[in-house]
């Protein structure tokens, strides 16, 4: 990720704000801390109010797990995936790419590549296009479905 932040600083053009989720990798928030930024960096550690920070955000860089793909779906926000869980998340990266809601890369310079032309000016369409996609796939009242059945199960 620091490496990624690096060369996306190179490539960034006109970015307003940067903010990273550490989630407990302590070791990742101190290092991008420790840095000087000549745009607004937001390092968090773990938070509880990770559908805030989606719902305001133009993209997410995330591992290929379902509850971060689910919920950025959810909230229409293209998802650039940087890695997953062998066997366990790997079959989200077709999903995603297939769907045409985002892409995938383990490559710094080339996530940073993708994210400037995602936010790049002359490219507003496509990431509003994506962003629909997205939306369009989300599912906000999936756990209430699966409760529902499965409430209904028990009662049966």
């Amino acid at each position: 990720m620091h490496n990624c932040t690096h060369t996306f600083l190179i490539r960034r053009g006109s970015c307003q704000q940067v903010v990273v989720i550490c989630g407990r990798n302590t070791r990742l928030s101190e290092s991008l801390l420790s840095r000087t930024w000549p745009f607004q960096m937001h390092v968090k550690g773990f938070v509880n109010n990770m559908s805030e920070y989606m719902a305001a955000c133009d993209c997410v860089v995330s591992k290929a797990g379902p509850g971060t793909i689910a919920e950025a779906m959810i909230c229409g926000v293209p998802v650039l995936l940087n890695g997953c869980i062998p066997c366990q998340e790997e079959g989200n990266i077709p999903f995603v790419i297939n769907n045409r809601v985002g892409g995938y890369s383990e490559q710094p310079k080339i996530i940073a590549s993708i994210i400037s032309s995602w936010l790049a000016p002359e490219n507003a369409s496509e990431l509003q296009l994506m962003s629909d996609r997205a939306m369009a796939l989300g599912r906000p009242e999936a756990t209430f479905h699966i409760v529902r059945d499965l409430a209904g199960m028990v009662n049966a």
